[in-house]
This record gives structure tokens, sequence and C-alpha cells, in this order.
């Protein structure tokens, strides 16, 4: 669903409702009830200082579901071990072959020093503090929903101070996601942070 025609939309149903100041990044005329995520972005790897290994870590990009902190990449003799900030496996990088996942891309390039197993990189992941419309598809971290838009907001010349709501119990209906996309598809990440869609009929009341 998706309109840029202001409307009232009784959005909020109720619950334990709490909100936060957020920034609208440039380029967007959205609607209060858009599902919105956090632009992120991801530093360069840092390599222990006590590594074996003499290779590096590039080509870094950030997938849809990435999350903010502190990844760690640890060899297992073979290749690396991508580990999320909160431990979850990613999968296994291969030297010299590019990584992808829903939370980090990458490549581990050799160096003349083989790595050994216990090497291991760190990769920091941060909010920039703008929002975006969240999408599946995101190319910029924005892929998880962690807002509700609270009101109208026309962002289409230069970025806007907002705020979203980041509890509550919302009208399923009145929530908008790009067009395409469910609004479905993003109940169980929104009820994991406390916000929790109900099933209505929808529309103007």
């Amino acid at each position: 669903m998706a309109t840029n025609v202001s409307e009232v939309r009784n959005v909020l149903l109720g619950g334990w409702v709490t909100a936060k100041a957020n920034v609208i990044a440039a380029g967007q005329n959205l609607l209060k009830g858009t599902v919105l995520s956090e632009i992120k972005s991801a530093a360069a790897a840092a390599a222990d200082a006590g590594n074996t290994g003499d290779g590096t870590v590039g080509s870094i990009s950030v997938g849809p579901l990435v999350k903010k902190g502190v990844y760690q990449l640890i060899c297992n003799g073979s290749g690396f071990n991508v580990l999320s900030p909160e431990g979850d496996a990613c999968g296994v990088a291969v030297l010299d072959e590019a990584f992808t996942s829903r939370e980090l891309n990458l490549t581990v390039a050799a160096g003349a020093a083989a790595f050994v197993a216990g090497d291991f990189f760190t990769i920091t992941v941060s909010g920039t503090g703008k929002h975006k419309m969240v999408a599946a598809d995101a190319v910029d971290g924005t892929g998880t929903a962690e807002q509700v838009l609270m009101l109208d907001v026309d962002a289409s010349e230069a970025d806007v101070p907002s705020k979203g709501w980041e509890s509550g119990e919302f009208d399923a209906a009145l929530l908008i996601v790009p067009e395409g996309e469910s609004i479905a598809a993003y109940r169980d990440q929104m009820r994991v942070k406390s916000m929790i869609q109900i099933e209505t009929t929808g529309g103007n009341y």
C-alpha cells in the first residue's frame, strides 16, 4: 500500500506506547503509518593485532537485515565464520570469494602469510540516525521494521526531523510498506519490538 495523499488515519490503536525522535532521509514523501527502518553503514574491518595471516577484508556492504553492533570474522582454518553482534552464524566466508548474506557482504583476501585458526577481524555497523520506509531488499540496512511514522512528513527536498512509534498496537490495514510488499511479512519483526499488528477492517474512522 502506498500513497502520498494526506488523510485521517487512526493507525495507533493503543497498547504500551513508546515513541522516539527520528530524521526522515531526504527524497521521501511519507504518510503517518509508514513502517520505518534506520539507514546503517559498516566501518572498515579491523584485524586483530595477533593475527598470523596478513590478508585483508574488503568490499564490505550491508544487507537488508544487518544489525547495529560488532560483527566478528573468525578463521576456522579454511575460511572465516561470520558472526552477528548477537553471536548468530551468518555463514562462512571462503578466501578470495565474495561472501553474501542478508546481513553483511564482504570478501576476505589472502595475503602473503596464511591465516590460521583463531585469526579474526571485527566489523562495526552503526546507524546513521536517518530513517527510510522499510524494504525487504534494501541495500542500506533498512530491511527490518523498527518504527512506525507518527505523522505525515514531506522530506522530498531535504532531511526532516520527525517522530516514530517504537511500540504499541497498530491497525495492520493502515500500516504502509512498499508497493508489492505485504505488511504481514513484517509481523514477526514488529512483534519482537512490541509493535503489534491488529487485524481490523481498516479505513478511516
